[in-house]
């Protein structure tokens, strides 16, 4: 793409952010009136202008100035905008979303008898998916082990998308620590690990216990010396030919499974 190209690119994207950032509206659905909005105007000949471009998958894109109405809702925008964004290359992440809709503290969060202990992990992105997981999930407390990122990591807060404020959380040095810890709190201490002695979490029975989930670094799991204080080990059935799955992805399935076990022993 020759510079002038990828100038009007940049230009398309940074009024399409501007846009989105002022929409007044949090329904996506609902159809507002951006007639006397300069901005959306200059974006509509930007837009246009990319017939004269000399790039074919710019040019192919001028014909969206058509859909790009006066009275639009943002489901519609973004569906205008998003060929824009791949074109570019860029790769979204979801704190750059504006995912708002449900949110509120008339939500009250229901805590449950479930926590995580993360064995140093290495990726703050992973951490703060944990973070918006356990949110989700009502998780009373997660513990950082070892040279794990917490809130205090930029990337950590901003994938969180704000939930590292409000999921309780804590310190400790090493994660043989923490299970003892817990275990005198009341708590079964369950490994998620691709062990050889692992049990299928869907045959395992939580009895409606209190439990603690361990998550493990990205490249070698739980630390040997943290099974061995676990009272128990499970591993998700994957059926490709990778044997285990992103850590934030795991204890969303681990955790999802225990609350459906949690919430029928409660009936």
């Amino acid at each position: 793409m020759i510079p002038a190209d990828q100038a009007r690119l940049a230009r398309i994207l940074k009024i399409a952010r501007e846009l989105e950032l002022a929409w007044p509206s949090r329904d996506r659905r609902q159809i507002l009136d951006f007639s006397a909005d300069r901005r959306l105007q200059e974006l509509k000949q930007e837009v246009a202008d990319c017939a004269q471009s000399e790039t074919p998958s710019l040019q192919r894109l001028a014909a969206g100035s058509l859909h790009l109405h006066d009275q639009i809702s943002l489901a519609h925008f973004y569906g205008c905008i998003v060929p824009f964004e791949r074109l570019s290359g860029r790769a979204l992440r979801d704190d750059e979303f504006l995912v708002e809709e449900g949110d509120g503290i008339e939500n009250s969060v229901q805590r449950v008898p479930l926590k995580l202990i993360a064995e140093n992990l290495r990726s703050a992105f992973n951490v703060g998916a944990l973070f918006r997981t356990s949110e989700c999930l009502g998780v009373s407390e997660i513990i950082l082990t070892g040279y794990t990122p917490g809130p205090e990591d930029e990337k950590t807060r901003r994938t969180s998308m704000g939930t590292s404020t409000v999921v309780p959380w804590r310190r400790l040095d090493r994660a043989p620590e923490a299970c003892q810890e817990l275990r005198r709190e009341g708590y079964m201490i369950v490994a998620l690990e691709t062990a050889a002695t692992a049990t299928s979490l869907y045959d395992f029975d939580f009895n409606g216990k209190p439990v603690a989930f361990i998550v493990g670094n990205e490249r070698f799991g739980v630390e040997s010396e943290t099974l061995a204080k676990s009272d128990a080990i499970c591993r998700i059935p994957v059926r490709g030919i990778k044997n285990s799955m992103n850590a934030g992805v795991a204890f969303g399935i681990a955790g999802f499974e225990w609350l459906r076990q949690f919430e029928e022993s409660a009936r």
